[in-house]
């Protein structure tokens, strides 16, 4: 008992204690278990979603002197959404005399007969619920619903047969869940059975009732809870008549005993509605979206607010509302359920289906037909509720739609905000996006130059450009450079001009960012960069910023990609420049990120001639000089244990080890090549191999060269040695 007490005491040890329950129960003698620790091991386990076949094992509890005496039972068991639990599980679990048992969402029931060869006792048993379960047996329900006690069951959006409802009517029951069981006629159910003459609650959201039904349910005279929300037959091409309709509800003013009433979502009009607030004893009535509506009496409260079954129902059938009121209201209540944690979402899974983001989609399309200024409000709430609708695999056919809202819809912010979000959520591939890159490049710079632009929604928008648009293939980044690298140059511009600070804003930085990723090994890109002024934006931009420490090492990233063309090389080469490098590499000499792109730069530079150097007014001392600060800054670097920078190939890198270069910059090519080796072999060997940098790696080795520039050749030699050998390739391609 006392190492019980510490073990609840501590977080730690209570975590220790489940996981060796649940993962090796075999080693454990639960004898000597406390009973309280198991409850509270047992609960902890719910609460982590780790209840398993083998947790519920230890229960029931027995003492070892009285075999027979049961110490710990259970009375109520929740394994709702306890995908672990199986049919064994099950079994042991039913060991208890269970009053009220909630299965629902458990989907590895049902595929062994375990419960149904054991037949345990449901004598207890009051209370079952099984909303979303698709079991590959049906006759484990229909075991369920033989439990001679039964008074509630929960069958929502589950696989509800004929069958089983014929075993309901010998049931006394006086609660009915069967929302959402459209797969199933169960109007003959409601009309001839028994069963439901006693029923108390009885739960009929988004099912198909025909008039008849609907006349049947004026018998239950017992009832204090009826739903019948978004039942197609009210739909806007309903079965019922609007007159039969309105008969309807005044007729269930027949239904003395009703308390709690939804009728959400079924065209009822103001009139009806004030005959219901006569119905004596109706505490709650569920009403949404009905114009002309009369405040209720005082002891009457209307619900406005729809639960996650009336939502997804309504999505289902009322998208198609000429009124964009309503469907926007819809769309914003279904983002409020889905924007929860993922935990909670996933309960929601099953009715998150193909055919509901298909519905959405066809909503979102005909609205775009129409006045957009009218319908923005339906565009911008279902294009959030697409955000979690979708899927990596279910988003590509969607994407044309979505490029057209964002067209049709520039200035409207939130709207492109969220479209980015779906993109950049399931990173659609460039064979489906790319097409239409050119587009959405030019809608989204286009917001952004708008007065009306937020700092967030620029800084979002260009950060979705840089990860996303950038970073496509050679031609897609030629035809998006024509589009926006002048107007990301201006950004940057204006931005450092309205800087008043020591540093610059985060757009700025991001926009330095997309400059780097589009001009990566694009000699039009970077000519382009160029002719815009670009080096003299970013130079002045280092010189005025020193301390911003951000804004360097992304412009100097952007510098260096231009320093790898050797067209560039003749701008980049004069003292201003080669001074801000030098201050990069005496101020942050030790830090790799900071450093890299400033040596990178500088190692690109120092690879032209030295007559080159002399051309522009720079002697041969001046240029040793760089390349010992060079050779300082690459020994101060630790050999880096996780990646630091990305090459798209290694080809600059190759062009830095040829025979005719100084052996600093040799020193530096060598050094990045062993370290990229080392960190990500299966991404930078094949790079390596195809650029036959073995063979420029073994004449520094095979030379007069120092220990330090020896070192690194060597290890890179070695990296890429051992990679071909353990796959049996040469090390060439």
């Amino acid at each position: 008992r006392l190492v019980a007490t510490v073990v609840m005491a501590v977080p730690s040890l209570q975590q220790l204690a489940l996981h060796v329950l649940v993962s090796s129960p075999q080693s454990i003698d639960t004898q000597f278990i406390p009973t309280h620790l198991l409850n509270a091991l047992m609960l902890r386990a719910l609460l982590e979603d780790r209840l398993n076949d083998a947790f519920l094992a230890f229960f029931p509890h027995l003492d070892p002197y009285h075999p027979t005496r049961v110490l710990y039972s259970i009375t109520r068991l929740s394994l709702r959404f306890c995908r672990d639990i199986t049919d064994l599980g099950l079994t042991l679990a039913l060991r208890h005399p269970l009053t009220e048992l909630d299965l629902s969402g458990c989907c590895g029931l049902g595929t062994t007969p375990y419960v149904l060869s054991n037949r345990p006792s449901l004598s207890h048993l009051r209370t079952l619920r099984c909303a979303r379960t698709q079991w590959a047996d049906g006759n484990l329900l229909k075991y369920f619903l033989t439990a001679p006690n039964l008074v509630f069951v929960d069958l929502s959006f589950s696989n509800v047969t004929t069958v089983l409802l014929q075993d309901l009517e010998a049931q006394r029951l006086l609660h009915l869940d069967l929302s959402c069981t459209a797969g199933v006629d169960i109007n003959a159910f409601l009309e001839s059975s028994p069963a439901v003459t006693h029923l108390e609650s009885l739960l009929l959201c988004n099912t198909t009732l025909t008039p008849a039904a609907l006349s049947s349910l004026l018998r239950c005279t017992s009832l204090t809870k009826l739903d019948i929300s978004s039942c197609p037959a009210f739909a806007d091409n309903m079965v019922v008549n609007s007159a039969d309709c309105q008969r309807f509800f005044k007729a269930l003013a027949g239904l003395p005993r009703l308390e709690w009433l939804n009728v959400s979502d079924t065209n009822i009009n103001a009139t009806s509605v004030g005959e219901l607030y006569q119905l004596p004893n109706l505490r709650v009535l569920g009403l949404i979206d009905v114009t002309g509506v009369l405040d209720p009496p005082p002891h009457l409260t209307l619900a406005s607010k729809r639960n996650p079954v009336e939502v997804f129902a309504a999505l289902q059938h009322f998208c198609t509302s000429p009124s964009h009121e309503v469907i926007s209201s819809i769309f914003r209540r279904a983002f409020d359920i889905l924007n929860v944690h993922e935990k909670e979402r996933a309960h929601l899974t099953p009715m998150l289906t193909p055919a509901l983001t298909s519905r959405v989609a066809a909503t979102l399309e005909a609205h775009m037909q129409g006045d957009v200024a009218g319908y923005g409000d339906v565009l911008l709430a279902g294009t959030a509720v697409f955000y979690w609708l979708l899927s990596p695999a279910t988003v590509p056919p969607y994407v044309s739609l979505l490029v057209k809202a964002m067209a049709r819809n520039t200035y409207s912010f939130q709207l492109l905000q969220n479209i980015c979000f779906i993109f950049s959520r399931y990173q659609v591939p460039e064979v489906v996006l790319g097409p239409y890159a050119s587009l959405i490049a030019d809608t989204l710079f286009t917001a952004m130059e708008s007065e009306q632009a937020s700092p967030a929604f620029q800084e979002n928008t260009i950060r979705f450009c840089c990860h996303t648009l950038a970073t496509m293939g050679m031609r897609r980044k030629t035809e998006l450079a024509s589009i926006t690298i002048e107007r990301t140059i201006t950004f940057i511009h204006h931005g450092l001009l309205l800087s008043s600070g020591p540093t610059t804003s985060l757009f700025v930085h991001l926009c330095c960012v997309y400059l780097w990723n589009i001009t990566d090994e694009c000699l039009e890109n970077c000519l382009m960069v160029e002719e815009m002024r670009g080096i003299d934006i970013l130079t002045d931009a280092l010189e005025r910023f020193p301390s911003d420490h951000e804004l360097r090492r992304n412009a100097l990233g952007l510098i260096a990609n231009l320093s790898e063309e050797h067209e560039l090389r003749n701008s980049l080469v004069n003292e201003r420049l080669l001074a801000q490098l030098e201050v990069t590499l005496s101020t942050h000499r030790g830090n790799i990120s900071m450093s890299y792109n400033a040596v990178g730069c500088l190692a690109h530079l120092l690879s032209e001639s030295l007559n080159f150097f002399e051309a522009r007014g720079i002697v041969q001392s001046r240029r040793l000089e760089l390349a010992d600060h060079l050779t300082t800054a690459v020994k101060s670097w630790a050999p880096p244990t996780d990646s630091w920078i990305s090459y798209r190939s290694v080809r600059p890198l190759a062009r830095l080890l040829q025979p005719t270069m100084l052996i600093q910059v040799q020193y530096f090519a060598a050094w990045a090549i062993a370290s990229l080796c080392s960190i990500d072999a299966n991404k930078y060997v094949p790079m390596c191999r195809k650029e036959n940098i073995t063979s420029l790696l073994l004449p520094i080795i095979s030379s007069e060269v120092p220990q330090h520039v020896f070192e690194v050749a060597s290890r890179g030699i070695a990296a890429i040695t051992a990679y071909c050998e353990a796959h049996d390739l040469p090390l060439a391609s």
